[in-house]
């Protein structure tokens, strides 16, 4: 289980129990919890009400979070047995390319948007590459771990992986929360973005909310006997580290890291985050994302 950090964070003793309450959970609930934006102890408590779900602290075992017949994960159980593993995991490896689609390259710039430091990056791409798998493009060329779940929004309209559309159908039929969406596998990039100084919104982890603004910066025609590429163009600022507590999370990691005097939960915060003295919030090493988006590009050509 991926290390949380710094939440909230912390205002106090409720704000503290749902914070190890969380950490608890299964990767299945804390999804669940992370796509409602649950942020306390009474919503989650609110939120379990619901479901039907019994809590109980278990001294041996370190905690639990059990459900009776019916819950959303017997739910999760019973979908796992009419879909394939494919179609049920938000985090596998999708088709590259959206059939039909023209081919031409684009210069996109991605930003991570209201960061207290920029981070921003640069690539060129095919256009008509699937929805989704520019999510994993995305998060390479970032340095996202790409463990959260994701989203697209354009002019109102939300786009989500189908593992992702399967998901919210059992939300919704469980207490109606959740909205319509279309699926990233779908769509190509060059349906949304179809000229020079279109935008689309990206969230990655619900949880902490990191958004990011994609724009084309250039569009150019393939030659003649040219091969479609994926490369990393340029870039600056380091990625924040996951599970911070989103924005104000990194500000506060920044703000932590910049005392001359560190009190214990200071270094603790610091310690989980795995930010060490040296660390620099301006750096970016291009040769590393270049070598990940490289080798996510050999990856799915060889599907």
């Amino acid at each position: 289980m991926a290390k949380i950090v710094n939440l909230f964070p912390p205002q106090g003793d409720k704000d503290k129990d749902f914070y190890e309450l969380y950490i608890k959970l299964d990767d299945e609930m804390r999804q669940a919890v992370d796509m409602l934006k649950i942020k306390s102890l009474d919503e989650f408590v609110a939120f379990s009400s619901m479901l039907g779900i019994d809590l109980f602290e278990d001294e041996e075992g370190g905690g639990e979070v059990l459900g009776q017949d019916g819950t959303l994960l017997d739910d999760f159980a019973a979908m796992e047995e009419m879909y394939t593993p494919e179609e049920m995991d938000p985090f596998s490896l999708p088709k590259v390319f959206f059939i039909g689609a023209p081919v031409a390259e684009y210069h996109i710039r991605i930003k991570l948007c209201d960061s207290p430091v920029p981070v921003w990056r640069e690539v060129k791409l095919p256009s008509n590459v699937s929805l989704e798998f520019l999510s994993f493009i995305i998060n390479d060329a970032m340095g996202w771990n790409g463990g959260h779940m994701h989203d697209f929004k354009k002019d109102g309209v939300i786009y989500k992986n189908s593992a992702s559309i399967l998901q919210d159908r059992i939300m919704d039929t469980r207490f109606s929360c959740a909205s319509n969406a279309e699926d990233t596998n779908e769509y190509a990039l060059c349906d949304l973005l179809k000229k020079k100084g279109d935008r689309i919104r990206y969230e990655y982890d619900f949880g902490d909310c990191w958004l990011h603004e994609i724009w084309v910066k250039e569009i150019r025609d393939y030659g003649e006997n040219e091969s479609p590429e994926l490369t990393m163009v340029k870039g600056s600022g380091a990625c924040p580290p996951e599970d911070c507590g989103g924005v104000s999370g990194y500000a506060n990691i920044l703000s932590v890291l910049g005392k001359k005097r560190k009190s214990a939960y200071d270094k603790e915060l610091l310690e989980w985050c795995s930010i060490d003295k040296d660390y620099d919030p301006t750096e970016f090493d291009i040769d590393l994302a270049a070598d990940t988006l490289y080798a996510l590009w050999e990856e799915a050509m060889s599907q």
